[in-house]
């Protein structure tokens, strides 16, 4: 069943997992819709990431430019929104290195631990990466060679 891009029923057949890393490896756009969780702290639970257009929006200008600088309010969905993509360069560019900052190395670490982690465990399992060589609150290494580090 898919729902506004939404794969509920993730493929099992091969081919169509091998169609639909594609179209996740092809947009951060499509791999974010269909395949992002998003913990929801009003119903403790986690939740479809349901992207808004400005927030596709901000993902094409990461992938269209170098640098960008945002200058962000709170409550936009931003964070989670730019831990998708920090998600989907560490499953889809290989050694990617992802630097998390925020306010305090406590705060860093939950970005990493709680969120980062929480949406690739939700992930189907064939897209996943074969393992994961490190894994503390400081430091997640995938078997792909991308790091993570708060």
């Amino acid at each position: 069943m898919n729902i506004e891009g939404r794969q509920y029923n993730p493929p099992v057949d091969p081919e169509e997992q091998a169609a639909e890393w594609a179209l996740c490896a092809e947009s951060p756009i499509y791999f974010i819709a269909a395949y992002c969780w998003v913990f929801n702290a009003t119903e403790e639970a986690w939740i479809p990431f349901d992207l808004w257009p400005a927030q596709a929006w901000a993902i094409a200008q990461l992938v269209e430019h170098r640098l960008v600088i945002i200058l962000k309010a709170r409550q936009l969905g931003f964070t989670w929104l730019i831990l998708g993509y920090a998600l989907w360069q560490m499953l889809f560019r290989p050694v990617a290195t992802i630097g998390i900052f925020s306010r305090t190395e406590t705060d860093a670490g939950d970005l990493l631990d709680f969120r980062l982690k929480g949406m690739y465990y939700r992930l189907p399992t064939w897209m996943k990466s074969r393992g994961i060589v490190s894994d503390n609150m400081s430091r997640w290494e995938l078997s792909n060679g991308s790091i993570a580090m708060a």
